[in-house]
């Protein structure tokens, strides 16, 4: 359905935005900037072709896989990724697999391990550390989540079906019809005598002269005119007041179907009237149902590149996220940012994060080698110098401050009452 690819195509614009990643120190859970170093790198390889001797390379891309997680996420409920090793058993590439591929199997000892069929018919257990899966609005009775939009089938399909039927009813009845008048008399009169005389033959002449004011009629294009001759007298059919309810009808449907795909509908072409008020509230709800889909997205890249880094010799867990939805220009966010830079500056002066920490939170990569450590040094706040006291009296307790006029008088100087 049209409406369907639509929503679709808007929460995974929505949720397709700019990503943190933050790496942790397993013992000591403080901001590690060799495990960022890492994760920059796994990606950086990940993405990448380093080895062109081996022909034709299918790697793709970081943003076309996020998008395609993401979308698996909205049709599937789930998304499967595979950490790729060498032979040197270190990262080369990350697979996403269909979420409704697999196949949970009981271990018998409290242990389920996904499973795929292979070309056989046979299931193949996905039982590795390279293997992650992430789920969305799982409920805890449930073997398997369902994709969010599933719920809106029912009603997009009642829509659709709602919406071709008024297709047919306002094509058919909706819109004026010629209507020809045959006038029996002179269209008897018309005919040969031997036809007036025969029953059959006349039926059949009459039929003739319909059948043919209809053909015309109906191969009449707008802009042809229309002549006849007195025994056929041509009226335009009016049809006016059926398609009232109609209407209602349909734009009752237009708001349920929104509501059932959980989008805005406007990005869907079903806006049903409202303030401005409504369309910031919709958009809003619209920006957090994306913000739901990225969850397993963000599941799956975290532990796969937890793995990757820990392959290359650094003990850290990584977190990927995506930064917030915000639905507006870039150049409009800049008072936004600054405010947010700002407080993150504050922090760092005292000494509340890391240079290094700061960096991830501002979206700048890792710092500079030669950058200036800022941490705790109140760079933001520096300390006044201190200056004696000075006393407004002199030894008689009486004020030194001069007696020296404040303006020179005269009639031109303004004298307040």
């Amino acid at each position: 359905s049209d409406l369907l690819s639509t929503a679709v195509a808007q929460f995974v614009a929505m949720a397709s935005g700019g990503f943190t990643i933050k790496c942790y120190d397993t013992a000591t859970q403080e901001f590690s900037k060799a495990g960022t170093l890492a994760a920059e790198a796994v990606l950086a390889s990940l993405s990448s072709e380093w080895d062109y001797s081996t022909g034709y390379s299918d790697k793709r891309g970081l943003p076309a896989l996020l998008e395609t997680m993401l979308l698996e996420v909205l049709l599937t409920g789930g998304v499967g990724l595979e950490l790729v090793l060498d032979k040197y058993r270190l990262p080369r590439d990350l697979h996403v697999f269909p979420y409704d591929s697999v196949t949970f199997i009981s271990k018998g000892n409290g242990r389920k391990v996904p499973a795929q069929k292979d070309a056989q018919g046979n299931l193949v257990e996905l039982d590795l550390p390279t293997v992650f899966i992430g789920e969305s609005m799982k409920p805890s009775n449930r073997k398997y989540c369902i994709p969010l939009l599933h719920s809106g089938l029912t009603r997009l399909f009642n829509y659709a079906q709602l919406t071709e039927d008024a297709w047919r009813v306002v094509t058919r009845a909706g819109m004026s019809r010629l209507v020809v008048k045959l006038d029996y008399e002179k269209v008897v009169a018309s005919a040969a005598p031997e036809v007036r005389n025969d029953p059959a033959k006349l039926s059949s002449y009459l039929e003739e002269v319909r059948t043919v004011h209809q053909t015309v009629l109906s191969d009449l294009s707008p802009d042809d005119a229309l002549v006849t001759y007195s025994l056929a007298e041509v009226t335009a059919l009016k049809v006016t007041g059926e398609k009232a309810e109609l209407s209602d009808l349909l734009t009752q449907m237009a708001g349920l179907v929104a509501t059932a795909l959980k989008s805005n509908p406007s990005a869907l072409g079903l806006r049903v009237g409202g303030s401005q008020n409504t369309g910031t509230v919709e958009s809003m709800l619209a920006t957090k149902t994306a913000k739901l889909f990225q969850g397993p997205v963000q599941e799956v890249m975290s532990k796969a590149l937890t793995l990757a880094c820990r392959l290359y010799g650094v003990d850290v867990y990584t977190e990927f996220s995506y930064q917030e939805i915000d639905l507006r220009p870039l150049n409009e966010l800049e008072a936004h940012l600054a405010i947010k830079q700002n407080r993150v500056l504050e922090l760092l002066s005292l000494g509340k994060i890391t240079d290094d920490e700061s960096q991830a939170m501002l979206g700048l990569g890792s710092l500079p080698p030669q950058a200036e450590q800022l941490a705790g040094t109140n760079f933001q706040n520096p300390k006044q110098a201190d200056a004696l006291p000075v006393a407004a009296t002199n030894s008689r307790n009486r004020q030194i401050s001069p007696d020296t006029p404040t303006s020179s008088g005269g009639a031109d100087n303004a004298q307040t009452p």
